[in-house]
């Protein structure tokens, strides 16, 4: 996985993605979730939006992903895949709160 310029997409999108695959993003300000495509494993490949409430946490998989979720700064996504199977993954972009423009996310991959 990679950001580029507000957006996130799984490594080889629009192809499939890895299997055992894992990356951490942290956004570098607050902002809102556009899913532009998300097609996963259901209950197997998993997009995680860690909330800072960590009773908030939400996974995310199958077809239906992140949007119109707000992100802030001091929370993350985790994308976690297993062994087996793998579609064409996600392409999700975000939306600066403050501005109303893009931003970008800083990636650390597990």
């Amino acid at each position: 996985s990679f950001t580029l310029g507000g957006c996130i997409y799984s490594a080889n999108f629009p192809f499939s993605y890895n299997n055992r695959d894992q990356c951490q993003f942290t956004p570098t300000g607050n902002g809102i979730l556009k899913v532009n495509s998300f097609e996963t494993q259901f209950d197997y490949d998993i997009l995680t939006l860690f909330k800072k409430d960590q009773n908030q946490d939400q996974d995310y998989s199958g077809q239906i992903g992140p949007n119109g979720q707000i992100i802030y700064s001091n929370e993350s996504i985790l994308w976690n895949t297993d062994a087996e199977y793998t579609l064409s993954g996600f392409d999700i972009c975000f939306t600066d709160l403050g501005s109303g423009g893009g931003y970008y996310l800083n990636e650390n991959s597990a």
